[in-house]
């Protein structure tokens, strides 16, 4: 009696004391957990952090700098924090659900759910404030040790104000997935059903998304995705992407939004969460006592989990199969694609509905039910791929809504020749440029891409009925990728890989043009200047090098090089260096000093790295050399060679293959110690096994290598080639010919033109 004179707020607040009080032990099992793999894990990954390297390019921190590399907006977090965090926002408010609402899921629990003095919605929202502390006290004891562990470790670098916004976020998420789990809790009628159909919910729509932009990938040519389209996908279609992108963020990564990170992706989910939980609200009214431990369901949720398990495990099949047989089905792939998918739509479908159904009772209905399953799946699956490919692979931008195009991975030469990596804070907040597309404004290259992929369009569309590739020109293949920015703001990218040698030489002219040059090559780009730091020029096989006057130590000397190799590089024939017409007699090298000879300053990392060939033909650069004093550079000498050797191995040889052609990476070689080690063991390897012949026990090795003498090296300096053409690049194993030289403490790499 005194309990029901109560006012609904004093109810309201016994019920909830008394819930958390039955949960006393939940409570602190997910506190030790949290406090395991949290503040403990957390402080043994930040000690190694403050007491190693960063990488290998920065100094020790604790020595040179008090900044360190964590992640998060409060700058605190470990590697452990981005996988605990959304692994424990998914699992603790499905034991803490399934722990509150027992009542709906055991039937000797209803009579005492029917007479509580509380409303069903009133016990509801019980349930979800009690379940919300349950699960946020473990994380808030975690938040609250955390700053006291980074003291502890002497390290200044946490911000309380962001931790606790940190803490909100959670609290946004783990409601999310409170408001999913308990609309499970009361459409169905036990435990199991509500953490199997809670599960489904989560995975189902990313699932099904999958397998779409698998399809679409399968029979859109060039169609492509963006990173960060991909994010905002995953954000809108999975719960807590948007908090693993929030603690995912750290200052290394310049272009994220700090504590905006993954932050409209949880208020997405937050709101969402109200109308999921605003639809448990209103159909708990309605919930029969009777479903209380039994095996019945809500049919909505039941014929929702159908269609899309069934539509999601029918695409998969039938994508699975179409590509995994290995049938030779290239004309009629998209038929197969068709069958397949009904196929598996109607099983899936069978499965699904005797799964629900507990048995095969109803197997006329079902069958009927699962025929009309594979007529649905079968046209969906034709609707997309005829959507794809009538649609997707057709669509070019109207050419006058282009505001530029970017040229991403670019298929270039340049590349070998220069790397650029620079982050650094402006007035806008930090811009990153790691690898930097190039981004494209002259109408004249613009209207150049713009036919280029006009062309690859009309070429895929005469050959879609026939999608084999010729062997000759199989594994010869290029990606090119495109980007257009459209004037309101819209980006559409087309990821296409190119086997015709036409279109690719069309490519080849684009790097000729002074917007890619500037861009590309971080040297002749005059924001770069100032950071060209180190310059040295190399003999044509970059066996001698002597130091150039830098920008500080000789401003006259280095910007009239600049400007001079510059100017005769960009009026050069693209095919000079693409098709090797000219061997370089120098080369230019330029790099940003390591961590060790500049200092680190928080907020600004720059690492600028190439090389660019100096040809004959360059005859106003190489006169500036010789007035300069670099003549003797210009002219070959191989006195300093200690051994030569021909082989067809690619052991300690990097390469890029770009546009059909093979080019050595000068900018990223492997140790000397390690490959003259190499090369000696392979030489005795060869000669024992020569001696072997000679006995009678021959063995066929693959491997080829020959030392040569410095005579027969000068014989062949005329056709050595830092790129390849052969379109059998790799026979038997191996890859085509290639010379190592090396000096004492050097060694280049360059093919044999065949």
């Amino acid at each position: 009696m005194t309990t029901t004179t109560l006012s609904f707020k004093q109810r309201f607040f016994r019920l909830y004391i008394s819930t958390l009080k039955q949960n006393l032990g939940l409570i602190f099992l997910l506190t030790a957990i949290t406090f395991f793999f949290f503040p403990i894990a957390n402080g043994i990954e930040m000690y190694h952090v403050m007491t190693t390297y960063v990488d290998d390019m920065l100094q020790p921190v604790l020595e040179n700098s008090s900044y360190y590399h964590m992640y998060g907006a409060a700058d605190i977090y470990g590697g452990s924090s981005l996988w605990f965090f959304p692994v424990y926002v998914l699992l603790a408010p499905v034991l803490a659900a399934c722990s509150l609402c027992r009542p709906l899921h055991n039937r000797r629990a209803a009579d005492l759910y029917n007479s509580l003095p509380l409303s069903r919605k009133g016990m509801l929202g019980v349930w979800l404030a009690a379940g919300m502390t349950i699960t946020a006290i473990p994380l808030f004891v975690g938040l609250v040790c955390t700053p006291f562990t980074a003291l502890f470790l002497h390290n200044p670098h946490f911000h309380p104000l962001i931790m606790m916004w940190d803490f909100f976020l959670l609290l946004l998420a783990l409601f999310s997935i409170m408001s999913i789990v308990m609309l499970c809790a009361v459409c169905t009628g036990t435990t199991f059903d509500c953490v199997v159909f809670s599960g489904l919910l989560f995975v189902l729509p990313i699932s099904f998304w999958g397998i779409l932009e698998s399809i679409c990938d399968r029979f859109s040519y060039g169609w492509w995705i963006s990173k960060d389209s991909m994010e905002t996908i995953l954000g809108l279609l999975f719960p807590v992407a948007g908090l693993t992108a929030h603690f995912k963020w750290s200052e290394f990564d310049l272009g994220r939004s700090g504590i905006w990170a993954g932050v409209p992706y949880i208020l997405f989910w937050a709101v969402a969460a109200c109308v999921l939980y605003g639809i448990s609200f209103c159909y708990i009214h309605r919930r029969k006592s009777e479903m209380s431990g039994s095996l019945n369901r809500n049919s909505i949720l039941e014929a929702f989990i159908c269609i899309v398990l069934s539509l999601t495990g029918g695409l998969a099949i039938g994508f699975l199969f179409t590509i995994l047989l290995f049938l030779d089905i290239e004309k009629y792939e998209w038929l197969f694609m068709i069958l397949f998918s009904a196929i598996g739509g109607g099983l899936s479908f069978a499965i699904t509905e005797a799964v629900l159904s507990r048995g095969f009772h109803k197997l006329k209905k079902q069958l009927a039910h699962a025929g009309a399953a594979m007529l649905a799946i079968a046209a969906v699956s034709g609707g997309v791929i005829f959507y794809c490919e009538v649609f997707v692979e057709n669509y070019m931008p109207d050419f006058s809504q282009i505001e530029s195009i970017s040229v991403e991975e670019e298929p270039g030469l340049y590349q070998l020749f220069s790397k650029v990596l620079i982050a650094k804070e402006n007035s806008k907040g930090a811009t990153p440029l790691e690898n930097a597309p190039l981004v494209l404004h002259s109408e004249d290259v613009l209207r150049r891409i713009y036919e280029i992929q006009k062309h690859i369009i009309e070429e895929n569309n005469q050959a879609s009925w026939n999608r084999e590739i010729p062997d000759e020109q199989y594994g010869n293949s290029t990606r090119v990728n495109f980007t257009y920015h459209l004037k309101n703001g819209r980006q559409i990218i087309r990821h296409y890989y190119l086997s015709n040698y036409n279109l690719t030489d069309e490519i080849v002219q684009l790097y000729g043009q002074e917007e890619y040059i500037r861009q590309v090559a971080a040297i002749f780009n005059p924001e770069y200047e100032s950071y060209l730091k180190e310059l040295t020029i190399l003999d044509s096989l970059g066996l001698r090098e002597e130091t150039f006057p830098n920008q500080q130590q000789d401003s006259q000397k280095f910007q009239r090089l600049l400007n001079t190799l510059a100017r005769e590089f960009i009026a050069m024939d693209p095919n000079v260096y693409y098709k090797e017409i000219e061997t370089p007699v120098a080369w230019l090298k330029y790099n940003y000093p390591k961590k060790e000879q500049e200092k680190y300053e928080k907020g600004e990392v720059i690492r600028l790295f190439g090389i660019v060939p100096i040809y004959a033909s360059f005859t106003e650069t190489i006169n500036l050399l010789t007035e300069y004093g670099y003549g003797s550079l210009l002219e070959l000498d191989i006195s300093q060679v200690r051994k030569a050797v021909i082989t067809n191995s690619s052991s300690y040889v990097n390469w890029e293959n770009r546009l059909g052609r093979t080019f050595i990476n000068l900018a990223d070689n492997y140790r000397f110690s390690e490959i003259s080690t190499w090369i000696d063991r392979s030489l005795l390897e060869k000669s024992q096994k020569k001696d072997s012949e000679e006995n009678g026990r021959y063995e066929d090795d693959k491997l080829y290598i020959e030392a040569i003498t410095n005579e027969e090296l000068l014989e062949l300096i005329s056709k050595l080639r830092i790129s390849s053409n052969d379109t059998n690049m790799w026979r038997n194993g191996e890859s085509a010919n290639k010379v190592i030289i090396c000096t004492d403490d050097d060694y280049v790499v360059r093919f044999i033109e065949e």
